[in-house]
């Protein structure tokens, strides 16, 4: 593979993790009563993530 295809490809998978990441940490902020739920059946308490 040639080097500018690597990089492209690198990036594309770095922003998808990173839109990732944002969405997941968006729904704790926010505070939506779904993500809380569904934390809280996977032990997490529903204090402050941070």
């Amino acid at each position: 593979m040639k080097t500018k295809t690597r990089n492209v490809i690198g990036w594309i998978l770095t922003t998808l993790v990173t839109l990732f990441l944002l969405f997941d940490s968006m729904g704790k902020i926010m505070q939506v009563e779904e993500v809380l739920k569904a934390s809280g059946e996977l032990g997490y308490s529903g204090g402050p993530f941070l």
